[in-house]
Order: structure tokens, then sequence, then C-alpha cells
């Protein structure tokens, strides 16, 4: 077995030579931790991250918490909302969407709470405008596959937190967010 000093070690190596900034360090032992959790579930049940986000709480039995954050690492609007919230202090699941992409299933549930795939779409995305988008009309089938291919459509933060979700970062949604957190 080896030692927590060790494996700071390793951490440490390894986020020097992927020239990552210190704060990105802390990061990512979530991260493999992530990762191993997702394929131990792929080997064991045949699908990726069925448990992701769930939790119990000891107060009420059995009962199951849906808790979830989607973000983008180096978004500052996103890291300052986790920094208002404390959301990351609260036990919530993080996925950077840009180094563990989004997946069907997932995008799919998030659409079941949200209603549409249209209110999960960013037209704020670069890509909105070179690809020339906003003079198509698109249907949902259109959005779903466009937040599929590229992370940036995809407006974020999107929170999930038992049976609501929080998508976007109006001072409305991240003030409701707030209150739901705590």
């Amino acid at each position: 077995m080896q030692s927590k000093s060790f494996l700071r070690k390793e951490v440490r190596k390894t986020a020097s030579q992927e020239d990552r900034k210190p704060r990105d360090l802390y990061c990512i032992p979530y991260r493999l931790q992530a990762r191993l959790v997702a394929l131990q579930n792929i080997r064991n049940n045949g699908f990726e991250r069925p448990s992701s986000g769930l939790s119990v709480s000891p107060s009420s039995g059995l009962h199951l918490r849906m808790k979830k954050m989607y973000h983008l690492g180096n978004c500052t609007t996103c890291q300052e909302i986790i920094k208002d919230t404390g959301i990351d202090k609260k036990g919530f699941p993080m996925q950077d969407i840009k180094f563990e992409k989004i997946t069907a299933a997932q995008l799919d549930e998030m659409k079941k709470m949200a209603g549409s795939y249209e209110s999960l779409f960013s037209r704020r995305a670069i890509k909105y405008r070179e690809l020339g988008l906003k003079d198509k009309k698109l249907g949902e089938q259109d959005y779903r596959k466009y937040i599929l291919d590229e992370y940036t459509f995809l407006k974020r933060p999107v929170v999930i937190l038992d049976d609501r979700i929080f998508i976007g970062n109006e001072k409305k949604t991240v003030a409701e967010l707030k209150k739901a957190v705590k």
C-alpha cells in the first residue's frame, strides 16, 4: 500500500507534466476517482455512471438525493457561482464538461427535468455564430445533437438537486440555487 505523501507527489508530478495551474491540482484526485468509478460501473453493470450524484440521507433512512453539477472548469462565471453557493463543499459531484463529455443519457435526464433541449442550449457560444446556426430554424433533435457534439453549447452551469434543475447563470437562477443548497 502506498502512502498519502507518495500519492501527493505523484499528483504534483502529473500536474506539472500537464502544465496545470496550481488551483487545478486539487481537482485531479476527484477526476481520477470519477473515472475509476465509471470504469467499474461499466465493467460490473454494462453502463456508465448509474449512481453518479446519488447520496443516501442518514436522517431519513434510505431517501436518495440526486446531486450533480455540470460546469466548465476554466469559466470564471462558473467558478464565481461555485464560490458563492459553496456547492463544492456540500458534496456535489462536479463534472467538468470539457474533460468529461456529457453522455446522451445525462443529457436526456436533464431534458426530462428542464422540459426541452432548447432550454439547455446556449446561444452565446461562439460556435453558434461560426456555424451560422442563428440563421437556421433548429428543432429539438438539432439542439440535442449540437450539445452532444460541442460542450460549449450547454448553458452552464447546470445543477441538479433532487427533482429540481438550475440552468444558466442568471441572477434569479443563482439566487434560487443558493436557497436550495443551504
